[in-house]
């Protein structure tokens, strides 16, 4: 009963936070959308209704809709940026220099105030967003504080945890790594378990604390994320309307806590569309993978990163996402027969493997799609765009070439699947 009145409380602080949105006056929100379809439209989008955007294109009054699912990415553009009312919900309670970098979800992160956590739920208040919201206390990642200097030195320190949370506490200037359980907060308090033993730890002098590594289930529906104004700053959940100040979203999470916020439209640079018609083939999870070793390193493939941690980069073309193997490396892919369209851009990492020569092929249920049995290093990389309307599993096959495997580092540059349009 408890733990639901925290709940109870906490969703009611939201509700009253969302209606207290105030933007300046004078702001245009011109917005670049670009489509599953690979066109690119201009327009002010006005509302949002049954899953579908209201937009006026641009040098027009008439309006159109758009379906959220048939878009990829919304670029907002401004000619002078406003910004939102701060949020000051409960601020009294709390201090305000404990600010913390916090990690949650899959790859969301905000500067926030830790306003209550218990093993129920983490309560949390942004000044980018306007209302506090409860994500899942198995959701959060890590929370930082804002103090570099204290976060560099406790970075610096290497621990082996063992399935335990790391609390790095510092004093005298100096950080401190201790593993253990945080079970959430009390007052001014972390509650961290140690050596058997219950403890709390000031909340001024924790640098930060890394939980446990959770596997997070990969989300199968549709959501957005929104990459906001303060860099590196971002937050994904589903859009479940609009006003002219705001998206109104559920903040993904899971259980019975609806965790609705408001996302001024001011403090928004692009908001990204996933799991809709346009999917990248790198968030999904390999039904199979099969890699032979470089000269006995076993170099696995890469997601959105160089088989060396860096930038994709191809004989004429740099690409933000891709797949990165080595011969020999196939992949296999459950796709259900739920697409119609792979396209992606096929090259050699540069320079690494300018002397690179590999049998590339794609496949589908087996049946060859494209290939090319003597791609080289040194020539230009190849746009695909296949049909692979109804195909169950899909491989990709960079197999060794002429010259066996060396060199043959081989980019599925930008690789993406679209789904038939309802």
């Amino acid at each position: 009963m408890m733990k639901q009145q925290w709940i109870q409380s906490k969703i009611k602080s939201m509700v009253v936070a969302c209606a207290a949105i105030a933007i300046v006056a004078g702001s245009v929100r011109a917005a670049t959308i670009q489509t599953a379809d690979e066109k690119t439209i201009s327009a002010t989008i006005s509302g949002y209704e049954n899953g579908k955007l209201i937009l006026q294109p641009k040098e027009s009054d008439a309006t159109t809709k758009l379906p959220l699912a048939d878009i990829t990415l919304i670029s907002y553009t401004w000619q002078e940026r406003v910004a939102a009312t701060p949020n000051t919900t409960s601020s009294a309670t709390r201090p305000k220099s404990l600010r913390w970098q916090v990690e949650f979800g899959g790859t969301d992160r905000l500067t926030a105030t830790l306003v209550a956590w218990n093993e129920t739920g983490v309560c949390l208040a942004s000044d980018t967003l306007v209302g506090e919201f409860v994500i899942p206390a198995d959701q959060l990642r890590s929370i930082w504080t804002t103090t570099d200097n204290l976060v560099k030195k406790a970075k610096e320190i290497s621990i082996t945890a063992r399935g335990q949370d790391i609390a790095y506490v510092s004093k005298d200037g100096e950080v401190k790594a201790v593993a253990g359980f945080a079970t959430g907060c009390d007052g001014e308090f972390l509650n961290f378990k140690y050596d058997g033993q219950d403890h709390g730890i000031k909340l001024d002098r924790l640098v930060g604390l890394v939980l446990a590594q959770r596997e997070i289930p990969a989300e199968r529906e549709m959501y957005e994320t929104f990459m906001l104004s303060t860099p590196g700053e971002m937050i994904s959940g589903r859009i479940t309307g609009m006003d002219k100040d705001a998206f109104h979203v559920t903040v993904l999470g899971g259980g019975d806590v609806k965790k609705n916020i408001a996302v001024p439209i001011a403090k928004i640079d692009k908001i990204a569309v996933k799991n809709g018609r346009l999917v990248w083939l790198g968030d999904l999870k390999p039904a199979l993978v099969q890699e032979v070793p470089y000269l006995d390193y076993m170099m696995s493939y890469r997601v959105n990163q160089s088989l060396t941690g860096g930038p994709l980069k191809m004989q004429d073309t740099f690409v933000d996402r891709g797949i990165a193997v080595h011969s020999k490396c196939f992949l296999t892919y459950d796709l259900s027969g739920a697409f119609e369209k792979l396209r992606m851009t096929v090259g050699f990492q540069q320079p690494e493997g300018k002397m690179g020569r590999a049998a590339l092929r794609v496949l589908g249920d087996e049946k060859v799609l494209w290939e090319d049995l003597d791609a080289k290093g040194d020539g230009k990389s190849v746009p695909l765009d296949l049909n692979i309307q109804g195909v169950k599993m899909l491989r990709l096959e960079a197999d060794y070439g002429k010259d066996q495997d060396v060199g043959d580092r081989v980019i599925w540059g930008d690789a993406r699947l679209t789904k038939p349009a309802k």
